[in-house]
């Protein structure tokens, strides 16, 4: 290979050059939609991809054995990360990680980590493999071209200076909107490590620290033989895994079929965002998903509203709080008794908590006490990788991949039956607990592939929302009109996570408290103990003003319609939740101009392939068929004083992603 300086050169570009063609016919529909990624940008990016690899080859070649390992140690880390770590990010969330979401990572490493860890042979061959292979041919090259010596401080030198400002360089739009190759990302991300550290990038956008107003005590408090409130909170529960209400067309919970079997099962519930933080802070607060940091930060919770109410109160769960500075967030709400999974664990699993059946057992001998109590207990086993109980694995997946983790969670769906039936029959054997009333959600659903993606976080598509609901309450526990309408709601109208806490607080007495009047005008829900709103707008997010997110996603559901905004894939979709429930045929994205037109009052403009840019002078095109009919479920001619559904033109800004 001592031949031709142009064969010389070839050898030095031709990892580059493969890394580009790859990355370029992989993304071809955003580079040919003109929807994503600016050209110019790539077009520097690829020139810096040229200059690592073309420069750290030649460097490779140094006289000097010390130049000579630098230059392989960064080309191994650019192999292994650049591309091997690129590879297994894109096959999870089908896009390559850049510094936007290495910063957002970075209280989520132990869960990052634990993730690598499911698959630790296949992850270390994709990773070290690369890296081997770059090492392998630079090696290789340096042995068949020999040293090189005209040029070689100079050439090191430029394969420093490339690196640097590939870490470093003003790279902002082109890197938010993965406008460049997979290495050259991997480099930039990794200058924005730096860059925290020294305190140039700030911390990622986290739950604030609770400063939370609570309302006056009642005049006219619960009586003292009033039923006790319990809010049963799953982790990662989809609702087409679990049975919302007994039925021969379902067998998935036996356990809680024999505890329960006269409880009412919603058809149509929603989380408002799948994230578990999120969706917490909008079920503890009840405020809507476009609540700004401030508003969330004092809101009263339902700890509070319970005590002003009268209530004895707990918060009892199995997850680690310091995840999202979750603890941090609760610090000033009024719990009597709260308990986490570090109160019982001193180096408790950021993922998976606590044992659940821990939290259960806590939450019976709280409800035990005199006086009517209220109690959230708040599961944390089903979170990935899914505890696994002996004795309750009857599901068996193939390899180490999606399957096995899908037996996995089903598993651990198996034993979160068996804790609440447990939980059930033993609260309904004491006195207070036969005339307890217990509320059953989830924070988010899971994911299996369906939209290209897994687990959760990654969109809000409806195996990422859709979630379980189911109200127990025993004879005599609720008036004729309260479960008259309840079962109505059943049926047909969708409830979203606020509608829950607007429940609770009506079912604590305190949405007729004078009282908690003021705070409950800022509720997002309604109770579906009472008639349903006239049809509105529900907003539902990963992106809220109080926390940071990535990837992007963000839509908003009017009834049976949603735009559902995807940063991943940089486009929208078009639903009709009614006729469409699963979302796997889009409508035309025409129908949801208008909602689009609603959620971009809130949102920065994002490239979107639905939404192509119209020519100069032309308008936007207009929205085709009519508007939707609103189910009868969803119409009342006395909306509930509840429901108080933030309108879309609000003044509050929501920032997109970690900006």
């Amino acid at each position: 290979m001592r031949g031709p300086r142009l064969l010389l050169w070839i050898t030095a570009l031709l990892p580059a050059l493969l890394v580009l063609a790859f990355d370029t016919l992989s993304r071809r529909e955003i580079f040919i939609a003109r929807a994503g990624p600016p050209i110019g940008g790539y077009i520097g990016g690829a020139a810096l991809s040229l200059a690592l690899w073309g420069l750290g080859l030649e460097a490779a070649r140094h006289p000097r054995l010390a130049v000579r390992v630098a230059a392989l140690v960064l080309l191994g880390l650019t192999a292994a990360f650049g591309i091997g770590g690129q590879l297994l990010f894109h096959t999870t969330a089908h896009e390559y990680f850049n510094r936007d979401a290495v910063i957002f990572s970075i209280n989520l490493l132990p869960i990052i980590l634990d993730y690598l860890l499911q698959n630790p042979v296949a992850n270390g061959v994709v990773v070290g493999g690369a890296a081997t292979l770059a090492v392998s041919y630079a090696i290789f090259r340096h042995r068949r071209a020999g040293p090189r010596r005209r040029f070689a401080n100079v050439a090191a030198v430029l394969g420093l200076a490339a690196c640097l400002f590939t870490a470093f360089g003003p790279f902002r739009v082109p890197a938010q909107k993965h406008g460049l190759p997979p290495d050259v990302l991997f480099w930039h991300a990794a200058g924005g490590l730096g860059l925290y550290a020294i305190g140039v990038i700030p911390k990622p956008k986290t739950l604030p620290p609770g400063q939370h107003v609570a309302p006056p005590q009642s005049v006219r408090p619960v009586s003292k033989d009033a039923p006790s409130i319990v809010l049963i909170f799953g982790e990662s529960v989809r609702r087409d895994e679990v049975c919302a209400f007994k039925s021969a067309d379902c067998d998935k919970s036996p356990r809680l079929d024999a505890a329960a079997p006269e409880r009412i099962g919603f058809a149509r519930s929603f989380a408002v965002a799948s994230c578990t933080e999120v969706s917490s802070a909008i079920l503890w607060s009840g405020l809507p998903i476009t609540a700004s940091t401030e508003a969330i930060q004092a809101a009263p919770l339902l700890w509070d509203y319970a005590r002003s109410r009268g209530y004895r109160t707990a918060y009892l769960t199995s997850q680690n709080l310091a995840f999202q500075d979750q603890g941090l967030f609760l610090r000033t709400s009024q719990i009597d008794e709260k308990r986490e999974a570090r109160d019982r664990m001193k180096h408790a699993d950021l993922d998976i908590g606590s044992p659940d059946e821990q939290s259960a057992a806590e939450a019976l001998a709280f409800l035990a006490k005199d006086g009517p109590g209220f109690v959230v207990l708040h599961f944390s086993n089903t979170h990935l990788p899914y505890r696994q109980v002996p004795g309750m694995t009857p599901n068996q997946g193939q390899g180490d991949g999606a399957d096995a983790r899908r037996a996995r969670y089903l598993n651990s769906l198996v034993f979160q039956d068996a804790t609440i039936g447990d939980f059930l029959d033993q609260l309904r054997k004491t006195e207070r607990g036969k005339k307890a009333i217990v509320i059953y959600s989830a924070d988010h659903g899971e994911a299996w592939g369906e939209h290209d993606s897994f687990t959760h976080t990654f969109d809000l598509y409806a195996e990422q929302i859709n979630v379980p609901l189911w109200v127990d309450a025993p004879e005599g526990t609720l008036s004729d009109t309260q479960r008259a309408e309840l079962s109505v709601a059943a049926a047909a109208r969708p409830v979203f996570t606020p509608d829950v806490s607007a429940t609770v607080l009506d079912l604590l007495g305190a949405l007729d408290d004078p009282g908690c009047a003021e705070p409950a005008k800022k509720l997002a829900g309604a109770s579906v103990l009472r008639p349903a709103p006239v049809q509105r707008d529900m907003e539902i997010s990963n992106c809220p003003p109080f926390r940071g997110c990535f990837p992007e996603a963000w839509g908003l559901v009017r009834w049976p319609l949603k735009h559902h905004f995807i940063g991943r894939e940089l486009q929208s979709v078009c639903s009709n939740l009614e006729t469409d429930p699963a979302e796997t045929s889009p409508v035309s994205p025409a129908a949801c101009a208008d909602l689009r037109a609603s959620i971009l009052a809130r949102y920065p403009p994002r490239p979107d392939r639905s939404y192509p840019p119209a020519p100069t002078g032309a308008s936007p095109p207009a929205p085709t068929g009519a508007t939707p009919a609103v189910p009868s479920a969803m119409v009342s001619a006395t909306p509930s004083a509840s429901a108080s559904a933030v309108p879309s033109g609000s003044a509050e800004t929501v920032p997109a992603g970690t900006r």
